[in-house]
């Protein structure tokens, strides 16, 4: 599982491996972050290794509650893929999956009825 970060104004949305399947340390780091001034609300999901911080951006901004996290281990942003990443990702997957299909429709067509239609399926 790989380190995930997503910040708008007053929220924070992280993915670390040190939670994921592991209510300890999730408790842990939601101790450690409810610490911080500003921090209004954490919730963690240890299925996903998922942690949303709501903060008062008043009184604390962002990179100073990513930094804490770092400076306490729990977060290595270095290695944090962002929302970009993720999506360009699935476009690309959902791509290469719509352009087999669409090859399969058109050869199914294009073969239906001859000798070749069975050479396709092997193909």
């Amino acid at each position: 599982m790989s380190y995930y970060l997503h910040k708008v104004k007053g929220r924070i949305r992280l993915r670390t491996p040190i939670i994921k399947n592991n209510e300890a340390a999730a408790e842990l780091i939601k101790d450690f972050i409810m610490h911080l001034g500003g921090v209004t609300s954490v919730n963690t999901n240890t299925l996903t290794g998922s942690i949303v911080i709501n903060y008062n951006p008043a009184v604390i901004d962002a990179e100073e509650i990513v930094q804490a996290l770092e400076k306490e281990g729990y977060f290595n942003s270095r290695l944090a893929v962002g929302c970009e990443t993720i999506l360009q990702k699935h476009v690309e997957k959902i791509g290469k999956q719509a352009g087999r299909a669409i090859f399969g429709l058109v050869s199914d067509q294009v073969l239906r009825g001859t000798g070749l239609s069975f050479l396709s399926l092997i193909i």
